[in-house]
């Protein structure tokens, strides 16, 4: 990012002359920066894929947030009241900065991202706020019946990626209680100091559905050192999850496969673009994802009889 567009942009902010700026990550979605000027530390996202409506949405909830102080970087207006500004190369948004940084995975950790996530899971949302989310089995059906025109073709992913979703289909979409998600809740998407949660970012993704699917995404955040499910990290999430919201027997049920719907849908998210786009970075992910639902899929029951030790533990403890 030059600093003459960061100049240019910041011209619109009372906050102040730049003097420093470095990128955080690059993510998939968007690019994020450490923004410092002579009035303190910013973050500056440029959005990459997200259009106004969207923005405009996730501003509204992230403020509505704000009133709950629930621990997020919440967006900063310019001097004309409005948060989005329109540049040539995308739209750009300022927000508070969190300092910290991206978590390891520990059993602390994953109660702390539990409880976080537990509370937005209580967290009733402005009515206006009902977006769908955009992983959906209708959505992997339809992706699926069109790998085959695809321009770039990966035979053995896309018969997977056909075969896992025709599995899947029959075993999720169950009525299961509904709510605000974030859907993205993993640790470049979190800030910690040390094993204490400073901030969740990036509700970009934020949207209405079944309440088990942020827990189970959260679940693939924080769950999978080198890619293998961690029973004891397992276990810490799922606690903390529960200390403000409990799960219904329903839910308890459907974790299982919950936790490999949401590797599934994530899988999905990187093959609608690398089956239009060659990108290794994207391919190494999806044979990531692949292999860790092969053994989701495999470890059913057992994850089943698991999840019910835990809640008769809770049970015993009461």
């Amino acid at each position: 990012m030059e600093h003459a567009i960061v100049k240019n942009i910041l011209r619109d902010y009372n906050l102040g002359s730049l003097e420093k700026i470095d990128e955080l990550s690059p993510g998939y979605a968007n690019r994020s920066y450490r923004l410092e000027t002579d009035q303190g530390v910013f973050l500056f996202r440029w959005i990459l894929e997200k259009g106004i409506e969207d923005l405009h949405t996730e501003i509204s909830l992230l403020n509505a947030l704000k009133v709950i102080d629930y621990p997020t970087a919440y967006p900063i207006n310019r001097a004309d009241g409005n948060y989005i500004t329109h540049s040539a190369q995308g739209f750009v948004v300022l927000y508070d900065f969190i300092a910290g940084k991206q978590p390891g995975l520990s059993e602390t950790v994953g109660e702390a991202i539990g409880e976080a996530v537990g509370r937005l899971s209580s967290f009733e949302p402005p009515d206006r706020f009902r977006r769908k989310n955009t992983i959906t089995i209708v959505q992997n059906i339809d992706l699926s019946e069109s790998l085959s025109m695809a321009p770039y073709q990966y035979p053995d992913i896309y018969d997977f990626f056909r075969e896992q979703t025709d599995y899947l289909s029959n075993g999720i979409e169950l009525g299961l209680p509904m709510g605000l998600i974030h859907a993205d809740v993993f640790p470049d998407n979190t800030i910690f100091n040390g094993d204490q949660l400073k901030g969740i970012i990036d509700f970009e993704e934020a949207c209405w559905d079944e309440l088990l699917f942020d827990l189970a995404m959260t679940i693939n955040g924080f769950c999978f050192p080198e890619n293998n499910l961690s029973l004891p990290l397992l276990t810490s999430l799922v606690q903390g999850y529960s200390n403000n919201r409990k799960l219904s027997p329903e839910e308890w049920d459907a974790l299982p496969i919950y936790i490999q719907w949401t590797a599934h849908g994530m899988l999905s998210w990187h093959l609608s673009r690398l089956s239009q786009q060659a990108n290794p970075r994207q391919e190494y992910r999806i044979r990531e994802l692949m292999s860790r639902v092969i053994v989701l899929r495999k470890q059913e029951n057992s994850l089943s009889e698991f999840f019910r030790s835990i809640q008769e533990t809770a049970l015993r403890a009461h």
